[in-house]
């Protein structure tokens, strides 16, 4: 990192982990300190390691927004060519259709008026292949997903679960693997055994140990058992044995 050198020139002090004083550092018994100012502003690890917080969507609200995005490009799209095709029809035919209010008695004069007003027109007729509608029901169906999750008595484990939030409701279903450091907070230290990949094979719990890779697979299930707790359940067996090492 450097090194601090004095005006006398007498000292040398490197800039090392134990001459470094971090943010929130409080000093006790300390008449006085020369600093050096190593990081500051951006380019401190509280700045670089703090970031925006990300707002969770569900992964069918973010399709959801794309296809009313689409809709709305669609709809204005279409409006503005309705509004054009109505203003030629009404320069070519509107004096043969006097009894047409939107032909005849327009507030606004010339073709940028009634250009405007008829694509409103078409907005009104066209609004509903925008679904904004969509947004409300599916408030109503997650509120109904957080009340059934609430009371199913298969989730229930000394207490009821208790839904904080609804918005991330279809995500559960599509959870296929759990990569964390706390498997005893998520699983109690009761891991079930379901496949094992070795040597670029997989092999479930039902699968029958190859006879070439013997050697590897011991030696895979002796470093397993070696170190966690195992026990050796059969099917349509209620004791379990326990393996020490």
């Amino acid at each position: 990192c450097g090194r601090v050198i004095l005006s006398s020139g007498s000292h040398v002090y490197p800039c090392d982990n134990n001459n470094i004083l971090l943010r929130g550092c409080v000093l006790r018994i300390t008449d006085y300190v020369d600093g050096l100012i190593v990081y500051a502003g951006n380019e401190t690890k509280v700045i670089k390691s703090s970031r925006h917080t990300i707002s969770k969507h569900a992964l069918i609200e973010r399709y959801i927004n794309r296809d009313v995005l689409f809709s709305s490009l669609i709809l204005t799209a279409l409006c503005l060519i309705c509004a054009g095709l109505s203003i030629n029809w009404n320069f070519s035919y509107g004096s043969q259709w006097i009894f047409v209010p939107f032909v005849i008695g327009d507030p606004y004069d010339g073709v940028a008026g009634q250009f405007f007003i008829n694509a409103l027109r078409f907005v009104i007729l066209f609004q509903v292949m925008v679904p904004i509608a969509l947004y409300v029901s599916l408030d109503v169906v997650r509120v109904l997903q957080m009340y059934t999750i609430q009371r199913d008595k298969h989730l229930k484990y000394e207490h009821p679960i208790s839904c904080r939030t609804f918005t991330i409701n279809e995500d559960l279903g599509q959870i296929g693997y759990i990569f964390s450091d706390k498997t005893g907070t998520l699983t109690q230290n009761k891991l079930v055994f379901k496949a094992m990949s070795i040597g670029g094979l997989q092999y479930s719990a039902r699968s029958e140990l190859p006879t070439e890779n013997s050697t590897i697979v011991q030696h895979f299930l002796t470093a397993l058992a070696v170190c966690n707790t195992s026990f050796m359940v059969h099917e349509h067996q209620e004791l379990m044995h326990r393996i020490d090492y």
